[in-house]
């Protein structure tokens, strides 16, 4: 968040991303879905980082169109 907040994107995208790796491995669903997920949908929003998308979509084994789905759902909260 404090990458995030100082405009270092590069650093909060491998920051946000090794947080998901590591809650995904544990199959912690709340922390992926509470912190993760709406973390890098403001990343995501803000820097327009396509390879963003691919990496977090492999991480949650889903397809780039679904996860751009939830990124506009949690958009729209």
């Amino acid at each position: 968040m404090v990458a995030e907040e100082l405009e270092e994107y590069s650093k909060a995208n491998t920051n946000y991303l090794q947080a998901l790796q590591n809650w995904a491995e544990f199959n912690d669903m709340y922390n992926v879905e509470t912190f993760s997920i709406p973390a890098l949908a403001r990343l995501y929003q803000t820097t327009q980082d396509s390879s963003l998308l691919a990496q977090l979509a492999s991480i949650l084994g889903i397809k780039v169109e679904e996860l751009k789905e939830i990124f506009a759902q949690i958009n729209q909260q």
